[in-house]
């Protein structure tokens, strides 16, 4: 994915992020890469380490990605980042944190483009 793309993923989450928890959206960090730091079968993470929110994305996968799948990829990652910030690290990745933080994001983004 070219630059301009790049920073238009980011200022999107970043925007998206301000729209339910502001004060992680100016701290946001989105890192590229062609191999994420894990051996799992995953192409994005979510880390919320010492306070700084991160956002991994494998550029290849992402880039071969349909706008819907990169959309919902950006959404879902935000939500694990509102739900750790919220509740703390220790939540189930997908329990009922992360899904009232992901309904939050859908609302808001959807009312934004509405």
């Amino acid at each position: 994915m070219r630059r301009r793309g790049r920073e238009r993923v980011e200022r999107h989450a970043r925007e998206a992020l301000s729209l339910v928890e502001p004060s992680v959206s100016k701290r946001l960090q989105v890192i590229w890469c062609r191999r994420l730091p894990h051996d799992d079968a995953y192409h994005t993470h979510a880390v919320a380490d010492d306070h700084v929110p991160w956002i991994f994305i494998d550029e290849h996968v992402f880039d071969a990605s349909t706008p819907d799948e990169r959309e919902d990829t950006v959404r879902h990652e935000l939500a694990h980042l509102v739900a750790y910030h919220r509740h703390g690290r220790h939540i189930q990745d997908h329990g009922d944190e992360y899904r009232r933080a992901r309904r939050e994001i859908d609302r808001a983004l959807d009312e934004e483009d509405a």
